[in-house]
C-alpha cells in the first residue's frame, strides 16, 4: 500500500510538472509567434506608407508630416510617428502631444538611426516597427508604426489557461496511473526475483536477490568496459592508417573521417562529421562515383582514380567504395578508402620519361654511326682522305656513346647510394680552386672569363673531395656550354650561418622561371639546348652527390637572356 501511495503521488507530481512546463512553454511560444506575425505585418504596412510619408518629409514643413501621420493613423487604426533625419518627431497620429515623450531614445528609432534596415521595440501596450524613408534616393527621415499588444497577449493567456485546465485533469489521471503502475511493478518485480532465483545455484537460493542484481550490473559494466576498450583500439587503428578512410551513411552524410583522409581532402575531422559528401569530398566526379554505390549501381566494380585538392596541391588518389549492409538497416554504411598514389604516378612518369630520353639520346649517335658505316661500305673506304675523316667522326660518336654510358652508370651508382663516400674533414677552398683550374683551359677556348672568389677564412667541412670536385666541374661545364663568347662565369664561396655555399653564376642564356624546378631532372634540356653537347645527366648527378653529403642544391635565374646561378651548400663541421 505504501508503494502504491508513493507511486500515485509520484505520478501526480510528475504530471503536474510536465503539464505546467508545457503550459508555460506553449504560452511563451504562442506569444512569440504572435509578435513575429505582428512584426511582419507592421513592416509591410510601414513600407506601403513610406511613399506618402516621403513626399510629406520632402516639403520640409512639419505641418505636412503631422497631417500625413494623423491621416494614416485614422485610416489604418495604427500609431504612426514621423521623424526627421535627426530622430526628432515632426508628426504623430496621437492627438495628445504630451504622450510623445523622448521618442529618439526608443530602441526601434536608435536602430534605424544607426543605419539598420529596420528596428523593432515594444512598451507595455504597443509593438513598434521603424524604417528609414527615402525620397529620390536620399534619406529624408524615418517612419515608425505601432499596434496594440492586446491580441498577442490574449493568445498567450489563452494558452496558459488551457494548460491550467490540463493540470487540473492531470491530478486524478496521475493517481489512476499510480495505482495501475504499482500493481504492474509488484508483478514485474516478483517475476524478476523468481528468474534470479532460478539463475542462482542451489546453495545460494536463500541469498539476497538484490545482490544478484548487483552482480548482474557489475557484469554489464565489464561488458561495457570491454566495448569501450575495443572502440578505443579501433579509433587508434583508424588514426594510424596511412590510407584515408571516410565512413558515410546512405543519405549521403559523412559519419567519420580519419586523419589521413582529412589531410587528403583538406578538412578538419571534427568539422567533417555530419556534413554532406559533396561538401567534404569537394569533387563532383568523386561524389557522383560514391553516390552510384549508394544507389546500388556503381560505375565500376573496382577502384577508380581521381585528382583532388586545389591547384598547385593536386593529389592523385585511388578510391575504393564498399557497402556494409543494405539501405535502411542500422548497420548500413559506405566505407570509402582513399589511397594516395601521387608518388607512384610520378615514379611511373619518371620511368617513362627516362626510357624516352635514353632512346632520344641514343637515336642520334646510333643513326650517325649507321650512316658512316654504310658510307664506308659503299666505297668511301677507297678514298683515304674521306675514310680518314669518317673514322674521326666514328671515333667522336663512339666517345659520345661511351660518355653517355659512363654517366648513366655514375647516375645509377649515386642514386643507389654506392659506392660509399670517402668523407673526411678538409679545406673546401682547395677543392674548389683545383676544379676551377681544371676548367680554365675550356673557358679560354670558348672566349669566356672564369673568376674565382674564395675567402681565406672558410670553416672546415666534412666531404668527399673527389665527389665535390665533380659537382663543381659539372656546374662550371654547364655554365660554359650556355654562355656565349665574351661572357663571364664567377665561382663564389661564402659562409651562410651553419653552411658553406658554393655558387656558379654565368651571364649566359638564362633559364625560364617555369623550368627552374626541373633543371636537375635526368636528361632534362631546355629546347634551345638540344643542339648543344652533353647528355643532360650532369646536373642530376650533382644533385645526388650534394644530397648524399647532407647538403642542398638549387638554381636561380632572372629569365631568358639574363644568366643563371647554380648554388649548393654543405653543412659546417661541428666542433668536438
Amino acid at each position: 500500500m505504501r508503494l502504491t501511495t508513493g507511486l500515485g503521488l509520484g505520478f501526480i507530481i510528475l504530471a503536474g510538472l510536465l503539464v505546467g512546463a508545457v503550459g508555460l512553454y506553449e504560452s511563451s511560444l504562442v506569444r512569440t509567434r504572435q509578435l513575429d506575425l505582428l512584426q511582419a505585418q507592421l513592416l509591410r504596412q510601414a513600407r506601403l506608407m513610406a511613399a506618402e510619408v516621403a513626399e510629406a518629409l520632402a516639403t520640409g514643413d512639419p505641418v505636412d508630416a503631422d497631417a500625413t501621420a494623423k491621416a494614416l493613423g485614422r485610416q489604418l487604426g495604427l500609431r504612426v510617428t514621423v521623424l526627421n533625419t535627426q530622430g526628432r518627431v515632426v508628426g504623430d497620429s496621437d492627438p495628445d502631444p504630451t504622450r510623445l515623450g523622448a521618442e529618439r531614445s526608443r530602441p526601434e528609432v536608435q536602430a534605424v538611426l544607426k543605419g539598420n534596415l529596420y528596428g523593432v521595440g515594444l512598451d507595455r501596450t504597443r509593438f513598434y516597427v521603424a524604417i528609414p524613408v527615402e525620397f529620390q534616393g536620399e534619406l529624408v527621415g524615418f517612419l515608425r508604426v505601432g499596434e496594440d499588444l492586446g491580441p498577442a497577449e490574449g493568445a498567450g493567456n489563452e494558452a496558459l489557461t488551457a494548460a491550467g485546465v490540463a493540470l487540473a485533469a492531470a491530478v486524478p489521471l496521475g493517481l489512476l496511473f499510480g495505482l495501475v503502475g504499482a500493481s504492474l511493478t509488484r508483478r514485474s518485480t516478483g517475476r524478476i526475483v523468481q528468474g534470479l532465483r532460478r539463475l542462482m545455484p542451489a546453495e545460494a537460493e536463500a541469498a539476497d536477490p538484490v545482490r544478484a542484481v548487483s552482480d548482474l550490473v557489475a557484469d554489464l559494466r565489464q561488458r561495457v568496459g570491454r566495448l569501450e576498450a575495443e572502440h578505443r583500439r579501433l579509433e587508434l587503428i583508424l588514426d594510424q592508417m596511412a590510407d584515408g578512410l571516410v565512413i558515410a551513411d546512405f543519405q549521403g552524410n559523412v559519419v567519420q573521417v580519419n586523419p589521413a583522409a582529412a589531410r587528403l581532402l583538406q578538412v578538419q575531422p571534427q568539422e567533417a562529421a555530419g556534413r554532406s559528401l559533396v561538401t567534404v569530398l569537394k569533387d563532383h566526379e568523386l561524389t557522383a562515383f560514391v553516390r552510384s554505390h549508394i544507389a546500388g549501381q556503381p560505375e565500376t566494380s573496382g577502384p577508380r582514380t581521381f585528382e583532388v585538392g586545389p591547384p598547385g596541391q593536386r593529389r592523385v588518389i585511388q578510391v575504393q567504395v564498399s557497402r556494409t549492409g543494405e539501405a535502411g538497416q542500422p548497420d548500413a554504411y559506405l566505407v570509402i578508402l582513399l589511397q594516395d598514389i601521387t608518388e607512384l604516378k610520378q615514379t611511373e612518369q619518371v620511368r617513362r620519361d627516362f626510357v624516352a630520353n635514353v632512346s632520344h639520346e641514343l637515336r642520334t649517335p646510333v643513326a650517325a654511326l649507321k650512316a658512316l658505316v654504310e658510307s664506308l661500305e659503299n666505297g668511301a673506304v677507297e678514298d683515304p682522305e674521306v675514310a680518314k675523316d669518317f673514322i674521326r667522326r666514328l671515333r667522336l660518336e663512339v666517345d659520345g656513346l661511351a660518355l653517355l654510358v659512363e654517366e648513366l652508370f655514375e647516375l645509377a651508382r649515386v642514386e643507389s647510394g654506392g659506392p660509399a663516400l670517402k668523407v673526411r674533414p678538409g679545406d673546401l677552398g682547395f677543392v674548389i680552386r683545383q676544379a676551377v683550374e681544371r676548367m680554365q683551359p675550356l673557358a679560354d677556348r670558348q672566349g669566356l672569363t672564369l673568376l674565382l672568389r674564395l675567402p681565406t677564412d672558410l670553416p672546415t667541412v666534412e666531404a668527399d673531395p673527389d665527389r665535390i670536385q665533380q659537382v663543381v666541374l659539372n656546374l662550371v661545364h654547364n655554365a660554359v656550354k650556355f654562355t656565349p663568347p665574351g661572357g663571364r662565369i664567377t665561382v663564389s664561396v661564402e659562409r651562410r650561418d651553419a653552411e658553406v655555399a658554393v655558387s656558379v653564376a654565368d651571364t649566359g642564356i638564362g633559364i625560364p622561371r617555369e623550368l627552374l624546378p626541373r633543371v636537375f631532372e635526368r636528361f632534362f634540356k631546355a629546347d634551345r639546348s638540344r643542339a648543344s653537347g652533353g647528355s643532360g645527366l650532369g646536373l642530376a648527378i650533382a644533385k645526388h652527390i650534394v644530397q648524399a653529403h647532407g647538403g642542398r642544391i638549387w638554381a636561380e635565374s632572372a629569365g631568358e637572356g639574363r644568366g643563371s646561378t647554380f648554388t649548393f651548400s654543405l653543412p659546417v663541421r661541428q666542433a668536438g
